[in-house]
């Protein structure tokens, strides 16, 4: 005959297993719920300033790691590359936050960084976040399926950035300053007086920028 003791623990232990068992089938019942009632938003971004040249990442603050979750180099009255994603609740809720870090320059050089927390603003169904400068120096952040220029479009403009900005500037050609046939034969004009400079971190931009918009190594050098 077992102990009394023994049978005591052997029944605690059973217990305690189930009980283990239950818990680890709850929650992952609940993940597998919170999943199916959340959607995963690509991020896009648009630039309204005619001025400036973009640069920005996107972090995801509603979970703890605070992952980076989108960010490009933004043309003036252009758009970045997309980038991927975020987990957002097919139910909007107040509260869900992101934070956007951005550089805005002109031709020379870096003229400021910035960041800002911002909430994610209401939305009715799924969509992509649309991270939206204006002027350089303010975001807006937007949740929509649909582009500037639909109907549905949330946003405060619902134009596309260059056919705003021709709609609305009275001077013209500072809308298409920066179009390819008006920048210059050289990307080299973004790295102007970076010369001998290779450890400043705005040359180091500059030099990014040259690369990007076609510059081979001799042309954006900064050394």
């Amino acid at each position: 005959m077992q102990p009394v003791w023994l049978m005591l623990g052997l029944m605690i232990l059973a217990a305690c297993g189930q009980s283990g068992d239950a818990a680890s089938t709850q929650t992952k019942t609940k993940k597998a719920a919170a999943k199916a009632e959340a959607f995963s938003a690509t991020t896009y971004s648009l630039n309204y300033s005619h001025d400036y040249y973009l640069q920005y990442t996107v972090y995801d603050l509603t979970v703890a790691e605070k992952p980076a979750i989108g960010g490009a180099n933004v043309f003036p009255l252009g758009g970045g590359d997309q980038g991927c994603c975020i987990a957002l609740p097919k139910q909007w809720r107040p509260g869900m936050q992101v934070l956007v870090k951005w550089s805005y320059a002109d031709r020379d050089k870096i003229l400021g960084s910035l960041q800002k927390e911002l909430e994610i603003p209401k939305y009715t169904e799924p969509g992509n976040l649309f991270v939206t400068f204006h002027d350089g120096v303010e975001v807006e952040l937007v949740v929509s399926r649909y582009s500037p220029g639909q109907p549905q479009w949330p946003g405060r403009i619902n134009q596309e950035p260059m056919e705003h900005c021709l709609a609305t500037e009275s001077k013209k050609k500072l809308c298409t300053q920066w179009s390819v046939e008006n920048i210059t034969n050289s990307p080299s004009q973004y790295v102007e007086g970076c010369k001998g400079k290779p450890n400043n971190a705005d040359c180091k931009e500059m030099q990014q920028y040259c690369r990007e918009y076609g510059g081979d190594e001799e042309d954006c050098s900064i050394e």
